[in-house]
């Protein structure tokens, strides 16, 4: 199960030395949005690794399940995809209690979004969750990039 809970993220953001965190580029699309199927390509430094996902329901809470593909599937898949692809600079920066922050900046064509996601141990610490960066604006979870932009 995945505990997720996504924000837009303010100006704010621009405050913090991001240089200093973990940093992955990622491209992805999607083949489906109901169930979730998507394929994301991640580069961080010099590895480059390709994954399939598939996501059952919507919101804070749902069944995920990430299998690691070969750069052949990817490709394939990529004829099926709906949308446009989507290409983010994913920053991880740690929280309290254990917690990552992944910072999302998007560019092309979604150029200008930046959000924000945190994934919970269990649906209780979720709920409970009120340690929020001051970076933090508008929830929304269980929403796709092509819903907010």
């Amino acid at each position: 199960m995945e505990i997720e809970r996504k924000f837009l993220v303010n100006e704010k953001i621009y405050n913090y030395d991001l240089n200093k965190y973990e940093k992955k580029e990622i491209e992805q699309f999607y083949i489906s949005y109901d169930p979730e199927i998507r394929y994301r390509k991640v580069v961080n430094n010099s590895n480059v690794l390709y994954y399939e996902t598939r996501k059952i329901g919507r919101g804070f809470l749902r069944e995920e399940k990430e299998i690691e593909v070969s750069k052949e599937v990817y490709e394939n898949n990529l004829k099926n995809n709906i949308g446009s692809i989507i290409y983010k600079t994913r920053y991880l920066i740690p929280l309290k209690d254990n917690l990552i922050c992944e910072v999302d900046f998007y560019s092309h064509k979604h150029k200008g979004l930046v959000t924000a996601e945190i994934e919970f141990l269990d649906e209780n610490q979720g709920n409970n969750f009120t340690s929020f960066p001051e970076f933090f604006e508008k929830e929304v979870s269980g929403k796709f990039i092509h819903e907010i932009k």
